[in-house]
């Protein structure tokens, strides 16, 4: 660490948020921040926590699951963005608020399978620079894989979650948060009236630490930050 707290970092990257807000004439509040803790240990998410924030995000099922038993008394809302192993399926079940990480349908009908005790929302990933590194569904799957999800009972599709390329230019992301948005309205459109009461689908899980401002202006609903926050992990 170089000797700045977990709160002096977490309202620093707030007051970023809340000026990318107002460059793009958004009401503030409406880009949430999700803290990253993924490496992070306890006493950081809970000086975190002490600090104001609310929602924090894992990358991998078995850390996750040891964090939130440790922390289980702590009030807040536990994000899964990492990529999920079929396997893994029934380790996060009924434990997150949000699952942003849905790529495709054998994991949405296993976590609908499930989730019995209360519908999970979930989040579509999509592939939005067709990486073969990341996970996340093309266009196309992602099409399918939004039109299957909704028809599942236990399921509530929030919206999308997308990871451009890594970049030092944040402009150089800017078209692929441009058409993560332009597709989400797409496939809002496309619902009957009905499901989208059930289905939002109108928030997106984009930006971190390198380009959320631009992913404001596009659009971003939930930002993820890690080491902004929290410092180095360990």
């Amino acid at each position: 660490m170089d000797g700045t707290s977990v709160g002096s970092r977490l309202e620093k990257v707030k007051q970023r948020i809340l000026q990318s807000e107002v460059r793009a004439g958004r009401a503030p509040g409406s880009a949430r921040l999700l803290a990253v803790s993924k490496g992070q240990d306890i006493a950081k998410i809970r000086a975190a926590f002490d600090a104001g924030q609310t929602d924090f995000a894992e990358n991998y099922a078995q850390e996750a699951v040891t964090k939130l038993e440790q922390l289980e008394n702590m009030p807040v809302a536990w994000h899964f963005i990492g990529r999920i192993q079929s396997n893994k399926v029934k380790m996060l079940v009924g434990k997150f608020a949000y699952i942003h990480s849905i790529d495709r349908i054998e994991i949405a009908a296993a976590f609908d399978t499930l989730s019995t005790e209360r519908p999970q929302k979930v989040f579509a990933q999509f592939n939005v620079a067709e990486e073969t590194s990341k996970g996340g569904a093309s266009e196309a799957e992602l099409r399918d894989l939004v039109e299957k999800t909704v028809g599942f009972k236990n399921l509530r599709l929030q919206g999308l979650m997308v990871m451009p390329p890594q970049t030092e230019n944040p402009e150089a992301v800017r078209p692929y948060f441009h058409r993560a948005r332009r597709l989400l309205w797409e496939l809002r459109a496309a619902l009957p009236a009905p499901l989208k009461a059930v289905h939002p689908l109108d928030q997106l899980s984009m930006g971190t630490s390198q380009d959320f401002a631009v992913a404001v202006e596009e659009g971003a609903t939930w930002i993820r930050v890690g080491s902004d926050v929290f410092g180095p992990r360990e």
